[in-house]
């Protein structure tokens, strides 16, 4: 009787992947992040929370940060021929983003929910940029 109560106990711990861990409660690790992504050819934005991955092998030539309406500007150094081109996006902070071409450089202008400080850096897939 013993041996089978031992065997009965095993089996219900191992039953769940941590017994000691309420089931009701989701550990930080299992929360995921809200992603989106925008392929504009020339350059793929990853926005997630209040950063952006911006993948692109093209230099960087200016940024500005504008106050009303709130937005980034990032100018980079390559001549694409383009449309102006826009994707709404559903990740707060970030409302809006579009590309155009100005003769031997390209912007991205990003729409913001309210003017935010920000820092950019580089990286070897392109830039980082992350909201103060």
């Amino acid at each position: 009787m013993k041996y089978l109560l031992i065997v009965l106990l095993a089996l219900t711990l191992s039953a769940r992947e941590n017994p000691f861990q309420d089931p009701l409660i989701k550990s930080s690790a299992a929360i995921s992040k809200q992603t989106q992504k925008v392929d504009f050819k020339e350059i793929v934005l990853i926005f997630q929370d209040s950063s952006i991955e911006i993948i692109t092998k093209d230099r960087l030539k200016e940024k500005l940060l504008l106050k009303n309406p709130a937005k980034i500007v990032l100018n980079f150094k390559r001549k694409i021929n383009s449309a102006t081109r826009s994707k709404e996006l559903k990740i707060t902070p970030f409302t809006k983003v579009r590309i155009g071409s100005h003769g031997s450089y390209y912007s991205i202008v990003i729409d913001l929910d309210r003017y935010r400080g920000f820092k950019v850096q580089q990286n070897s897939r392109g830039y980082k940029l992350q909201l103060k």
